[in-house]
């Protein structure tokens, strides 16, 4: 999630996420978070799998990455993702 978005955070939820499905429409996205999880129900994206916080995704990302794999982090520094890739 994006924290500091304020009013029209959800749709600037929804507009990211679009917008990476359209950049990459074969990528595995993984989402974090309540805003990020409402955006993909809005967006009817059913392929987008979204964790509760950081270390969920960590988790996630630790057990299924493979060497030479990118990742692409965006969020607000207290959402934590800097735990993900320090």
């Amino acid at each position: 999630d994006m924290l500091e978005l304020g009013e029209g955070a959800l749709q600037a939820h929804e507009e990211i996420l679009a917008y990476a499905r359209k950049a990459c429409p074969d990528a595995r996205l993984l989402t974090v978070g309540a805003l990020m999880r409402q955006a993909a129900e809005r967006l009817a994206d059913h392929s987008v799998e979204n964790c509760a916080d950081a270390e969920a995704a960590k988790a996630i990302l630790d057990r299924e990455m493979l060497p030479g794999s990118w990742i692409l982090l965006k969020s607000s520094h207290g959402i934590g993702l800097s735990k993900v890739a320090p």
